[in-house]
């Protein structure tokens, strides 16, 4: 999760900015402003998301006691996820 924060500290505010100040300039463009700030926020939502799944993914591949009666066979093919898969679900519904 922590990654997630920073990464957004860097690059996701900056984009939040954008999309205020282009709102500023022409206050009559709401529909864009909300979709900017849409996109920016579902986009940390979904690397917080995919962050915290592979976290729980990794604990549960290290633990011990899951060793002990479990094996882990991955079988399913790895598809994008976060910002990506957000960007790859736009494109085709467009």
């Amino acid at each position: 999760m922590i990654l997630s924060i920073q990464q957004f500290e860097k690059t996701g505010i900056k984009k939040l900015e954008k999309v205020i100040e282009k709102f500023l300039q022409d206050p009559t463009n709401m529909a864009a402003f909300v979709q900017g700030i849409q996109m920016e926020v579902i986009a940390l939502g979904l690397d917080l998301m995919k962050e915290t799944l592979e976290d729980c993914n990794q604990m549960l591949l290290d633990s011990g006691k899951r060793k002990i009666e479990w094996e882990v066979v991955r079988t399913d093919p790895k598809k994008p996820s976060g910002a990506a898969c957000l960007t790859e679900c736009i494109k085709q519904s467009w």
